[in-house]
C-alpha cells in the first residue's frame, strides 16, 4: 500500500493538468478577493471575518475545479491505458481504488484550503485586517471559524465522491471536468425547486447564517450534515461498485 501511495503521489506531482486547474482556481479566487464593492456581505468586509463568506463569494467557483482532479487521477489513466498496466501486475482493484480516492480527497481539500487562505489574504490587502471590529459578535471566533470550515470540508467530500463516481463511469477526462460545472449549477436548480433538499450548498449557506448567529456546535448544526453524509456514502459506494466491475482492458 505504501508503494502505491508513493507512486500515485509522484504521478500527481508531475501531472500538469492538476497544477493547471489549481492555478485557474487560484486565479478566480484572486479576482473575487480583489473586488472592492461596498455592497459586500458584512462578514466579507475585512480579512478578520472574510473567511466565513468565502464559499458564498468565491468558493462556489472553486468547486467547479475540484472535478478535474478526479478526472485526471482516474479517467485519464484509464483512457491512456496505464491503469491496465498497473492492475496487470497483481495490484488488487479495491486497494488501487482506495489509494486513488484518498489522493483525490487530499488534493481537492488542499486546493480548497489554499484558496481559502488566498482569499483572506486578498481581502486583507484590499480592505485591511481590522481586528476587533466585530469581535463582540463572535466571542468564540476561533471555534466558530473551525466548525464552519471543517463542516464545509466535510460537505465538499460529497461533491468529491460524486466526481469520483463520474470519473470511474466515463471514458473521457473532459466529461469529468465538465461535471464540476454541471454539478454546481444543477444543485442550485435543485435548491430553487426542490423543497426539503439539504445538500452541499444549502447546508453551507445555512452554516453561514448559523455562524453569524453564533449557533454552531448545536444539534441543529449537526443536522445539516445528515443528508449530505448519506449522499456521499451512496456516491462513493456506487463508485466502488462500478470500478470493481467495469472493463479496464
Amino acid at each position: 500500500m505504501g508503494e502505491l501511495f508513493k507512486n500515485e503521489l509522484l504521478k500527481i506531482r508531475y501531472n500538469k493538468t492538476i497544477w493547471l486547474f489549481w492555478g485557474v482556481s487560484a486565479a478566480f479566487v484572486a479576482l473575487f478577493g480583489m473586488l472592492n464593492s461596498e455592497k459586500d456581505l458584512v462578514m466579507n468586509l475585512y480579512g478578520y471575518t472574510s473567511s466565513f463568506a468565502y464559499m458564498r463569494i468565491a468558493g462556489t467557483f472553486v468547486v467547479m475545479f475540484l472535478a478535474p482532479v478526479a478526472g485526471t487521477v482516474f479517467t485519464q489513466e484509464l483512457w491512456q491505458g496505464t491503469m491496465q498496466n498497473t492492475l496487470s501486475c497483481g495490484v488488487g482493484r479495491l486497494r488501487y481504488f482506495a489509494v486513488k480516492a484518498v489522493c483525490v480527497y487530499v488534493i481537492d481539500l488542499l486546493i480548497f484550503l489554499f484558496c481559502l487562505g488566498e482569499f483572506i489574504c486578498f481581502r486583507t490587502a484590499v480592505r485591511g485586517w481590522r481586528p476587533g471590529t466585530y469581535s463582540d459578535a463572535y466571542p468564540n471566533f476561533g471555534l466558530v471559524n473551525l466548525a464552519f470550515h471543517g463542516g464545509t470540508c466535510l460537505l465538499l467530500c460529497v461533491y468529491i465522491a460524486l466526481f469520483i463516481l463520474v470519473a470511474v463511469s466515463v471514458k473521457r477526462p473532459a466529461l469529468v471536468y465538465f461535471s464540476g460545472a454541471v454539478a454546481t449549477m444543477g444543485e442550485f436548480m435543485v435548491m430553487n425547486y426542490g423543497q426539503g433538499y439539504q445538500g452541499v450548498m444549502p447546508a453551507v449557506i445555512r452554516m453561514y447564517d448559523m455562524a453569524v448567529a453564533g449557533k454552531v456546535l448545536t444539534p441543529e448544526f449537526a443536522g445539516l450534515f445528515v443528508q449530505g453524509t448519506a449522499m456521499g456514502i451512496v456516491f462513493l459506494g456506487a463508485a466502488v461498485f462500478v470500478f470493481l466491475r467495469r472493463d479496464i482492458d
